[in-house]
């Protein structure tokens, strides 16, 4: 019983432990005003000294320390020029180059909620699901008996799958997604579209793979994508729409919802 007892309580610690961690650490900001900081160690230890850092330059949170956060200011790949025009030191942009001085700098807190926002992540990968309420068939010029071989078809097909991608952003308002997935989909099939195969309307399952763009602006998303529709079993060799690729609409609110992330600034 002292055993259960124990492993709960370090269960317990675990878990509080885990919750204490402050969830700003490791992400990336910028300053929305220019600030002078205290400079310090990777630890928070202060140094003498402090420096004016511009509004733009963007930084990393490393660790807390007492009373705010320890930064650094972001040295690698395109933050390096970004970075070196609006940084405000001792050091010349000629002198800087291809780094920026691995200097750390005391954060308070009071600073960071009046006068830092997250750093806009202007490329990256992403991947997560997306909705097509409307997908549209083309018909056919041919004819079987004065009849056409296919007519135009809109469907609200159901779709849900996974999508990988790259997105774009200029501004925290505005992106754009490229995109790329398969998905399992129930299809609308009867008689007509099936030349025969099933005898009335039903849903057949598939899968489709799918591309597309997708504008956002904050939640709400217009999108529009092309792909093919396989259905399983018989009736997709029956099926008059094999082979043939449908074109997508998407408009609304968060129709591709992302479920992570990689900046590849």
């Amino acid at each position: 019983m002292k055993k259960i007892y124990l492993s709960l309580l370090f269960v317990c610690f675990t878990f509080f432990a885990f919750c204490q961690v402050d969830k700003n650490v490791g992400k990336y900001f910028e300053f929305n005003e220019n600030v002078s900081l205290e400079k310090c160690d990777g630890i928070g230890n202060t140094i003498a000294g402090s420096e004016i850092i511009n509004a733009g330059v963007q930084f990393k949170i490393d660790g807390t320390a007492t009373g705010g956060y320890v930064i650094h200011i972001l040295q690698k790949g395109s933050d390096v020029a970004f970075n070196t025009r609006l940084y405000l030191s001792s050091f010349s942009a000629a002198t800087l180059k291809n780094s920026l001085p691995d200097r750390f700098f005391l954060l308070p807190l009071q600073t960071f909620n009046t006068k830092c926002k997250p750093r806009l992540t202007k490329n990256s990968f992403t991947i997560g699901t997306v909705l097509l309420p409307i997908k549209m068939r083309f018909g056919s010029s041919s004819k079987v008996e004065n009849i056409y071989n296919k007519d135009f078809l809109l469907t609200n097909d159901v779709s849900l799958g996974f999508s990988i991608g790259y997105k774009r952003k200029w501004s925290q308002e505005w992106g754009l997604d490229i995109l790329g997935g398969f998905s399992v989909t129930s299809i609308q099939v009867d008689s007509s579209t099936t030349k025969g195969y099933y005898k009335s309307a039903s849903n057949a399952s598939g899968v489709t793979g799918h591309f597309g763009i997708l504008l956002e602006n904050n939640n709400f998303q217009f999108g529009l994508f092309t792909g093919i529709d396989y259905l399983t079993g018989g009736v997709g060799k029956q099926w008059i729409y094999k082979d043939q690729p449908w074109v997508g609409i998407a408009i609304g609110y968060s129709l591709f919802k992302t479920k992570s992330s990689q900046d590849i600034q």
